[in-house]
């Protein structure tokens, strides 16, 4: 989830640290499953209850 992380050539790295900060902002979580055949899951958790609009725009520094 490291910003400006790829392996790939022409990768900007920023796909995993998006997806991390939104559902970070949304109160969820994410587990990666690694099996050992090959392949990775990542799971995403994100909460049906909306967090209050003003509570989330002081958690980023923004005034609402």
């Amino acid at each position: 989830f490291d910003p400006f992380f790829s392996t790939r050539p022409g990768g900007t790295g920023l796909g995993l640290a998006v997806v991390m900060s939104a559902v970070k902002a949304h109160g969820g979580q994410i587990s990666i499953d690694t099996p050992a055949g090959g392949g990775t899951a990542f799971n995403l958790a994100i909460p049906l209850q909306q967090a209050d609009s003003n509570e989330f725009f002081a958690s980023q520094g923004v005034a609402g």
